[in-house]
This record gives C-alpha cells, structure tokens and sequence, in this order.
C-alpha cells in the first residue's frame, strides 16, 4: 500500500508539472492587438500642432501595448475638429481599433449651447491622456499697429480663425464681449500654418489662440529676429516660461466674467488629447492609459519629442474625466454668462 501511495503521489507531481510547464496564460490584450493596427484619427489638417503631437503618439505608443500593434494617423479634418469628433463618438468601431485627438475645446462645446447638430457627451468618451497642459496666446505681427492688449481696445486688429470651436468662440468674442477689443475676424483658413502665412503676408494682423508649444515649435525664428509681439495669454495659471503676461481673467472685473472666463478656459487643461470611442471594453481602455503613461516617460519618445521642439507635460487620462466632470457641474449662473461671452458681436 505504501508502494502504491508514492507512485500515486509520484503520478499526480509528474501531471503538476505537465500541467505547469507549458505556455503562460494567455493576455487577452496581446492577442487581440497582435497583428492588427490602430487608426488614429486626427482632426485638423497636416502640418499643424495637433497633427504633430499625433504622429509622434504614433511612432512609439504601439511599443506599449500588449501585442505591438501599429498605429496608423489618419487626418479627418472639417469644422475645425467637429467632423472628427463625430466619427469618434458614433460611427468609430468600439473595440479599441481606432482612436483619435481633436480640439481641447470641443468637449465643452456641448455644455455652453454649441454642438447642437450632432449627438456628443465628452463625459463618455475614453480619455486616455494628454501630452501637455496648454498655454494659448494672442500675438501680433511685428508690422501692426497692434503691440499691447491695450492697443486691441484702439486700434482695430484683423485676426484670422479657423471654425468654431477653434478660438472664435473662446477667445476672440469673449474679448470683444467683455473688453470691448476692437478685433476683425477673418474665417474660413484651413488650419494653423495657413493662418501664420497670412500674418507674414501681411493679410492679417495676428491671431489669438495659438498654442504657445506649437509657437515654440514652429517659430523659434520669430521670437530671434523680434517678428511677434505677445499681447495675453488664456488659461487658468500662467504658463512657467510667460509668467510676466497677463491672462484674460485677470484682466477682467466683473465677478461673473472672471468665472465664466475661467470656465471658457478649462480646454487648457485638455491640452492634447487622446480618446478613444465610448463603450470602449475597459481593460482595452486601461491598456491604452497605461502605455501612454509608460510611452511618456520613455526616452526615445522624449528624444523624438526634443528633436521636434515639442513641449511635453503628462495629464492623464483620469485627469481629463475629473476635469470634464467638474465642468459639467458648474452653476447655471455662470454657464449663462459663459454662453453670452461667446456669442461673436454684429457688425456695426
């Protein structure tokens, strides 16, 4: 009997090990990427900070995810951001095949009145994370009368945009709203880079809304040869390397314009995001968080991103969810106002 327990314990070891020794448990994340590709769908048009930020993502983030996808950019541009978005969120697959980035201020959009024509709650997208907390400027060409904020309020000042959603509504009428500026607005430029050749062409005076890392970016011989002047910046702190210019909000006097700004001015945080479609299966959702996080600290991403003069600041993707929350819960009060100061003055 003694013989017979060792070979019964000896047979149930020797099944232990056949059981043991084979391959790892499967990942279902890497199994399902394994092979496949990842469209990126990017919302503005080639050439522009956006589009920039987006095919850096690309280059490196599929190394981060479990089965090494590739990540194909696909650029989807049309009201400014708003024909992107709504592919993301009602015609995209919803299985972690195709993700994308679009304006920062398109989520708040639907919470101040705009974005009607299309159905969009930024509360269930998936945000995955932003590659930077953003500054936006309002500058001036060299040659314009333009040099101060205080020359906006004298002197007119022809500024080009985009589309809404862009910079028209949270920039520029909330400075003709509340201040009074005396800002002509020209409409209709395809993207950034358009819009920067028109100031050099003389065809306009400025722009407000540019981002200060695509400024650092693209015009590093603007700032050397004295070509711009910085008149205010937009945001909810000042920016560490423009901490001498004033933001909107500190301008402003009236209690309820100063929050309503500061509302307009949540976008900043959003900087450039990254999402993914909703009812997104939420480990694919956590797997993307957790390799833009690992992609972002990853030295030859932050070499790719120093090569190209790009400004690098993680926000996760949890950050930007308990950001859009807290916008969303803001007083009606304040949304009222914040709802006006977007509404672009009639022309004299």
């Amino acid at each position: 009997m003694r013989r017979n327990g060792f070979a019964a314990t000896g047979m149930l070891s020797a099944l232990a090990i056949l059981l043991t020794s084979g391959s790892a448990p499967a990942d279902p994340i890497e199994d399902f990427y394994k092979g496949k590709s990842i469209t990126l769908t990017i919302g503005t048009e080639p050439g522009g900070g956006y589009d920039q930020y987006s095919r850096t993502l690309a280059r490196h983030i599929g190394r981060f995810i479990p089965g090494n996808p590739t990540v194909i950019p696909k650029n989807v541009p049309g009201a400014d951001g708003i024909q992107a978005a709504h592919r993301l969120y009602n015609l995209a697959p919803r299985d972690g095949t195709e993700i994308g980035s679009f304006h920062r201020g398109i989520p708040v959009l639907p919470l101040i009145g705009q974005m009607k024509e299309i159905e969009f709650d930024a509360a269930k997208l998936g945000w995955i994370g932003s590659l930077n907390k953003e500054a936006s400027l309002c500058m001036s060409w060299h040659t314009s009368p333009v040099k101060t904020f205080e020359d906006m309020l004298r002197h007119e000042f022809i500024v080009g945009v985009t589309a809404a959603g862009a910079s028209l509504d949270t920039f520029e009428a909330p400075l003709m709203n509340v201040f009074g500026a005396k800002l002509r607005v020209v409409a209709g430029y395809r993207g950034g880079q358009t819009i920067d050749l028109a100031m050099e062409r003389g065809e306009i005076d400025g722009r407000c809304g540019v981002s200060w890392s695509s400024l650092v970016a693209r015009g590093a011989d603007w700032f050397k040869d004295g070509k711009i002047n910085i008149l205010l910046q937009f945001g909810l702190q000042r920016h560490p390397d423009l901490k001498e210019v004033r933001l909107m909000q500190d301008i402003a006097i009236k209690p309820d314009d100063k929050e309503a700004l500061e509302l307009l001015q949540v976008p900043t945080l959003i900087g450039r995001p990254f999402l993914a479609p909703p009812n997104l299966p939420p480990e694919r959702l956590a797997a993307f968080r957790s390799a833009f996080n690992a992609m972002i600290s990853d030295p030859g991403f932050l070499a790719d991103a120093a090569k190209q003069r790009m400004e690098v600041q993680l926000v996760t993707g949890e950050e930007i969810q308990g950001v859009i929350a807290h916008a969303y819960g803001t007083k009606p009060q304040v949304l009222a106002r914040a709802r006006d100061l977007m509404k672009v003055p009639e022309k004299p």
